[in-house]
């Protein structure tokens, strides 16, 4: 995967192209305003941006990040330091990717950058179908033990889990005892590779 970087703070930047790197994707470049970054897009046609909602004290990053989604088909994943509604509610007519609210640690980044691989490989991923995947199991998967499974291959722990979907770590845990007897593995990694496998037949 290909990644620009849209942010004004130079220790943020060098801190995001380090971390994306480190995950195996090239770094195109990191800008901090729309002309830069937007030829730079239509040069390398990057996978995502990441992009400051924020960018030298306004937020043109939003403007930005409007430019590259919707005219050049671009993945967005917004950075920032603000989570108000009124921001937030015009960021999402975008439809990003994901939001990353500062600071964030290096494993949220991780699990944004995957939900853009999955949707990636996956098209139908946010409207996945569970009957569609119960019609190929063995056992049937509940909707808990399915909305379970695909925060897995996000690679989220069980307290990420937890926080996404609104149910207790215990729970998850007893969900997962039970997925895994239905999958016929032990193993968190096989369950997110039978996911896969499922999904590329489909």
């Amino acid at each position: 995967m290909k990644a620009i970087i849209i942010e004004d703070e130079p220790l943020i930047a060098e801190d995001l192209k380090m971390h994306i790197e480190a995950m195996g994707i090239q770094c195109l470049g990191t800008y901090d305003n729309k002309q830069e970054a937007t030829a730079a897009a239509e040069i390398y046609h990057p996978d995502f941006a990441l992009v400051d909602l924020n960018l030298n004290g306004n937020f043109l990053g939003i403007e930005i990040a409007r430019e590259l989604r919707f005219r050049l088909g671009i993945q967005i994943i917004f950075v920032t330091s603000y989570s108000s509604d009124n921001t937030l509610s015009e960021a999402e007519e975008i439809n990003p990717a994901d939001y990353l609210v500062k600071p964030f640690s290096a494993k949220q980044l991780e699990v944004s950058i995957k939900r853009i691989q999955l949707k990636n490989q996956l098209p139908n991923y946010d409207s996945m179908d569970i009957g569609v995947y119960n019609s190929v199991l063995t056992i049937p998967v509940t909707q808990a033990e399915f909305s379970i499974w695909k925060e897995l291959a996000l690679g989220k722990s069980n307290k990420e889990i937890s926080q996404s979907i609104g149910i207790s770590e215990n729970t998850i845990k007893t969900h997962l005892k039970s997925l895994f007897v239905k999958l016929d593995c032990t193993q968190r990694s096989k369950a997110v590779e039978h996911f896969f496998k499922i999904s590329s037949q489909l």
